[in-house]
């Protein structure tokens, strides 16, 4: 008889012993490692489970002397969704509404930087939620971390 999967989001890592870091075959020997059962969400679960105020444990990162360590992407846009047509709305002045873009990390505490089109809009740090004023037509929208992990979208903005 298999044993049951407690969850998609229960997973078994090995940590170093003091807890610190993640190990893999290839630094493990020199941190030693014990294998434990964390919970893994993914960035945008991650994102609503800490706008309801729900603790997440955040992962440690994996030993950073690690011959085999890349970094994993843990960064995912929210909103706007992948080829979102959005209607903006005009304000009584005339100028176009800003749209709320989310995004989600699941790492604390971590710097995103958003940019639109190739311009720079501004960073986010652990609440990664940032107005952008897209100009009608296709827009590309992305988002980048500090260690590299990034993620963008398409989006169509019309003007109303």
């Amino acid at each position: 008889m298999k044993p049951l999967k407690a969850c998609d989001y229960h997973q078994f890592r090995y940590l170093s012993t003091d807890g610190r870091y993640q190990t893999c075959s290839q630094c493990w020997q020199s941190l030693g490692a014990e294998r434990k059962s964390v919970t893994l969400y993914p960035p945008d679960i991650t994102f609503y489970l800490k706008e309801k105020g729900q603790f997440i444990t955040p992962l440690p990162p994996h030993y950073p002397d690690c011959p085999s360590y890349t970094s994993e992407s843990t960064l995912k846009l929210i909103y706007p969704n992948l080829e979102a047509k959005l209607f903006l709305p005009r304000d009584y002045d005339g100028q176009t509404q800003a749209v709320v873009c989310k995004a989600g990390h699941s790492g604390t505490d971590k710097k995103v930087f958003w940019y639109l089109d190739e311009h720079y809009l501004g960073s986010t740090i652990a609440n990664h939620v940032l107005s952008v004023r897209f100009k009608p037509g296709w827009n590309h929208l992305k988002v980048i971390d500090e260690t590299g992990a990034q993620d963008s979208r398409l989006v169509f903005a019309v003007v109303k």
